[in-house]
């Protein structure tokens, strides 16, 4: 018995673990063992049995589980037959380019687009009056975040709060703008959200001048009690978000 499958993958994949049997003994026999999956240390649940057919003496037979989202972090067992065996497969933080989509087990579905970096912003004073907002040695980045709801329930989209910046390994938590920078469009507010609904808005920060968009990453964490959850927005070739 043997288990073939990626050792490390990313939150939110889908796998199939391809499953190894030889015949060992001298005569043509039938296999057939349910298949077991558990996270961390919990239960065991049973999913399809796959079935092998006949296998002749010495001859091995590899068959493909049914696709099986991994959608937390950590570790999921998987195992042929009780007893039997087990291997393990690590889920990893999504690492997304801009403009992605992720839609995690809550049903909502979560884009991050790209960010857009200004060292001042235009904004009308109480009076009608055009002004101009700058900040020696620091810049605005204005995230765009995008929450819709493809489910046929009502869902509560993440606060601007689960989202955090990080330029060159720093985070950044948004910034609350008093004016209301033109041009920018309205603000990111969570409020639920009805079947097929959207919430679109930006997610503000100051940063320091010197930071490019290749620079930043933007990531959402959450926790739940099935498990916790961690995706990465940021520019294609920069390494990937291993958390922290």
């Amino acid at each position: 018995m043997a288990y073939e499958h990626p050792g490390s993958v990313e939150v939110g994949t889908s796998v199939s673990v391809t499953l190894a049997v030889t015949n060992t003994g001298g005569r043509t026999t039938r296999f057939s063992a349910p298949l077991s999956v558990r996270r961390r240390n919990g239960t065991w649940r049973q999913e399809a049995t796959p079935t092998f057919g006949a296998i002749d003496p010495g001859e091995t037979v590899r068959v493909d589980s049914s696709p099986y989202e991994l959608r937390y972090l950590g570790q999921y067992a998987f195992r042929l037959g009780d007893p039997g065996p087990s291997t393990t497969i690590r889920t990893r933080p999504a690492t997304l380019a801009w403009g992605r989509g992720y839609q995690p087990p809550a049903g909502y579905r979560l884009r991050v687009g790209v960010p857009d970096l200004r060292e001042a912003y235009a904004y009308v004073d109480p009076n009608g009056i055009d002004r101009v907002r700058s900040a020696p040695g620091e810049q605005w980045v204005f995230v765009p975040l995008t929450v819709s709801n493809p489910s046929d329930a009502a869902v509560t989209p993440p606060a601007a709060d689960d989202v955090t910046l990080f330029p060159s390994g720093t985070p950044y938590d948004h910034t609350a703008l008093v004016e209301q920078p033109l041009y920018q469009g309205p603000p990111y507010v969570a409020t639920e959200l009805r079947p097929t609904g959207e919430v679109a808005g930006y997610v503000p920060y100051a940063i320091p001048e010197a930071a490019s968009v290749d620079d930043l990453r933007v990531v959402w964490t959450t926790s739940a009690d099935d498990g916790d959850i961690a995706v990465s927005w940021q520019s294609r070739g920069v390494p990937p978000y291993r958390g922290g």
